[in-house]
């Protein structure tokens, strides 16, 4: 009956319920049950994915973590795409420039950094940038 109504361009939901609202109470528990449908929040994959690799960053052995650390290693795990975009070694500097204290020890901390990098892309994502680190 309603979809024999339907223009035939009508694809989703929402133009459903908009064709309902345009013939105004001819189909008053399909205004009901299409209100209700889009309403309903659809699940997302990649909620249970955030959650996932939470879990995997936030191990027994890391549980003294501080809250704004565990959310800056979520982040870089949760989005690896942009974080595989990034210029390390430029990133670092700027990082090191930032803190009159930190520039005698640039260059340690470049090497830290770098190497707190590649260990957390190597565990968690499987990257091979050293062979040598294969664990």
């Amino acid at each position: 009956m309603l979809s024999e109504d339907l223009p035939n361009e009508t694809k989703r939901a929402i133009d459903v319920l908009n064709y309902i609202k345009e013939v105004d109470g001819c189909y008053p528990n399909a205004w009901i049950a299409y209100r209700i449908l889009l309403t309903i929040p659809v699940t997302v994959a990649s909620a249970e994915r955030s959650f996932s690799k939470l879990k995997l960053i936030k191990s027994y052995l890391r549980s003294t973590m501080s809250q704004e650390r565990l959310s800056g290693l979520a982040m870089i795990s949760i989005e690896k795409d942009i974080v595989g975009k990034l210029d390390y070694v430029n990133l670092i500097s700027t990082f090191a420039s930032k803190n009159a204290r930190r520039v005698i020890f640039q260059r340690y901390f470049e090497i830290e950094i770098l190497f707190s990098f590649v260990m957390f892309e190597h565990l968690f994502w499987g990257l091979k940038f050293f062979p040598a680190l294969s664990l």
